[in-house]
């Protein structure tokens, strides 16, 4: 599994960088032998204006499974990846899970 970082109306730190790869890498670990990719997008919504404004977006394309779209939001871009992370990490699990009681006709 590929996870690739972009950063839209925010810089990106190389710190930041290794942050996201090491939390959604770990979230997905699940699916990691299926491959495909994790895009993960980091926006200041706000500009300087402040608030709740930091967002992350995961879009995960694995292949023979539906793709997995997450936004988080928080106060700063960290926050708002461990949000991110941990919600990825429970949607890839839910997917599996259901994929091996209903078999994997179901999910495509």
């Amino acid at each position: 599994m590929r996870v690739r970082v972009f950063g839209r109306s925010l810089a990106t730190s190389d710190a930041q960088r290794a942050f996201v790869q090491r939390k959604i890498g770990a979230a997905l670990r699940r699916v990691r032998r299926l491959g495909g990719t994790a895009d993960v997008r980091l926006a200041d919504l706000n500009g300087p204006k402040g608030g709740v404004d930091q967002a992350c977006t995961v879009v995960l394309t694995p292949p023979g499974l539906r793709t997995i779209r997450i936004e988080e939001r928080a106060a700063d871009s960290y926050a708002a990846v461990e949000r991110a992370a941990r919600r990825l990490r429970r949607t890839v699990a839910r997917i599996l899970d259901r994929r091996k009681t209903n078999g994997s006709r179901h999910e495509h």
